[in-house]
């Protein structure tokens, strides 16, 4: 049986990023700039277990925190200011390792999603289905993990690169699950601190007794998914 070592070593030899999985959905990625000042880029979403993407995700997003981080070191910020800097920065996700979980996380429960532009993986998302919804116990799913690459969150460093992402993946997920699982509309999931303001205003709501440690539980209801303009 190969190790995790053993394994990295072999997908390091790919050259490129090879995608096997089974196109979703595509279109153009919104930049976080001004209208009209750079061309439209062009993503598409895939479904599938992939342990090549899952490994490009834990280099190229590892590397960019590092880069990160050694520019906020760089800035000789005060201790309180440093702080402050490292707080509106997100790496609550940052030791997540998704070759990891690809290996994990696998069999007829679980469906993978990546999302992918300018041959790199802007985002991940991992869902488990099918999950008792706390709202009226029909079938919905959960989202095991979702992130997007931190080159896509607001950082000190450079100006953000796409927006609209994380939502973006997450949506192409719900649709799968609807139109291929056979799920009501709506999903779950475990909050990470940071986070919670984003889930809110798509009009999660809260169940304190489904919380697990310090990640409180969220559901989206399905008049928010097929409506949203209700939950707003």
């Amino acid at each position: 049986m190969l190790t995790i070592s053993e394994l990295k070593a072999m997908l390091d030899a790919y050259d490129g990023l090879i995608v096997d999985g089974h196109e979703l959905s595509s279109g153009n990625l919104e930049q976080d700039t001004e209208p009209g000042t750079k061309p439209s880029v062009f993503y598409k979403v895939f479904e599938g277990w992939s342990p090549l993407i899952a490994h490009t995700c834990d280099k190229q997003w590892s590397e960019f925190n590092e880069r990160l981080l050694e520019h906020i070191r760089g800035m000789n910020l005060a201790d309180q200011d440093l702080d402050e800097a490292l707080e509106n920065i997100q790496l609550d996700d940052s030791h997540w390792r998704w070759l990891n979980k690809s290996i994990i996380h696998r069999g007829d429960a679980y469906r993978w999603f990546f999302m992918v532009a300018e041959e790199k993986p802007q985002a991940a998302c991992l869902i488990y289905h099918p999950k008792d919804s706390a709202i009226d116990g029909e079938p919905i799913f959960y989202i095991e993990y979702v992130a997007v690459a931190p080159w896509n969150r607001k950082n000190p460093m450079e100006v953000r690169r796409f927006k609209k992402v994380g939502s973006t993946i997450v949506q192409c997920a719900s649709e799968y699950a609807i139109t291929k699982l056979g799920l009501r509309p709506g999903y779950c999931l475990h909050a990470l601190p940071k986070a919670i303001p984003f889930y809110e205003s798509l009009g999660m709501k809260p169940f304190s007794d489904h919380d697990k440690a310090d990640l409180p539980y969220y559901e989206l209801p399905e008049e928010c998914y097929t409506t949203p303009g209700e939950c707003e």
